[in-house]
């Protein structure tokens, strides 16, 4: 794993805690619109009688989904935020920083920065090769668990 794929999963988990919300979402509103039979409308069918449950129990499901997501999310990005916060120059701190905890671009880091875009990238490239120096042997053996 680089330094890259390493700082990258935490946008990944936040991608994916977000998707998996919108999903559960998705369910409660599905859920709302289940009607329930009445028992003089006999209806053969083989799939489950009790359609509200089937639909609560895929929600709670996904629900302890999205928190396991979380919790990892967020040890990961306590971790991730401790090992940026200890580099020792600051404008690579400033740019890993704002690239992999605050999710920002890098022409919005070059603009508030004050550097050109290209100034920014080598920046960056020089802040991975460092993090991965210093934190490396922490990480470089993991595998790869989201693909960045």
């Amino acid at each position: 794993m680089t330094a890259k794929q390493y700082l990258g999963q935490i946008s990944r988990l936040n991608k994916m805690i977000s998707n998996k919300l919108s999903e559960v979402y998705q369910l409660k509103s599905m859920a709302l619109n289940i009607s329930v039979l009445n028992e003089s409308e006999k209806v053969q069918t083989s799939g489950s009688k009790d359609r509200i449950g089937d639909m609560v129990a895929k929600m709670v499901d996904m629900e302890r989904e999205a928190q396991e997501y979380v919790n990892v999310y967020s040890e990961l990005r306590r971790k991730i935020i401790m090992q940026i916060d200890s580099m020792p120059k600051e404008t690579h701190y400033k740019v890993l920083f704002a690239k992999y905890i605050e999710d920002k671009t890098f022409d919005t880091i070059a603009n508030e920065m004050g550097y050109s875009w290209r100034q920014i990238i080598r920046i960056h490239g020089a802040a991975l090769s460092e993090f991965e120096r210093i934190y490396g042997k922490d990480f470089v053996s993991l595998n790869v668990i989201f693909d960045t």
